[in-house]
């Protein structure tokens, strides 16, 4: 099955304050709409949802990027590619607190190197 990967951030602080939400949806956009409609119902309380992190973002100020597409046997390979690219790109964002000032090996194309720096 294809699945994309949805970045959802807060702009007030897009480097801690994201979730990669996975989709089977042909227009990630048509997703985060669905979602910020979902959001909208959840605040008139026309429906009862837990307080998840993703209406506390979309309540505020917000953006969005596909961050991917690909085909996935199943949902759990989906979810293992989700917790991926959550990790990759947290690194992305707060690389000198996670690794100091070494070379940012990400977003220089060599993600295998990463896992050598941390032993």
């Amino acid at each position: 099955m294809r699945y994309s990967f949805i970045k959802i951030s807060n702009n007030k602080a897009s480097n801690k304050d994201f979730i990669i939400d996975i989709t089977t949806m042909k227009s990630h956009s048509l997703r985060v709409s669905a979602l910020l409609s979902q959001c909208k119902r959840h605040q008139l309380g026309t429906h009862f949802y837990p307080d998840r992190q993703i209406y506390r973002i979309l309540r505020n100020d917000y953006s969005y990027c596909l961050l991917e597409k690909g085909e996935y046997a199943n949902i759990l390979a989906a979810k293992n590619r989700c917790d991926y690219l959550y990790d990759r790109e947290y690194i992305k964002m707060n690389w000198k607190e996670c690794y100091g000032d070494t070379p940012n090996l990400i977003l220089l194309g060599r993600e295998n190197e990463v896992e050598e720096l941390k032993d």
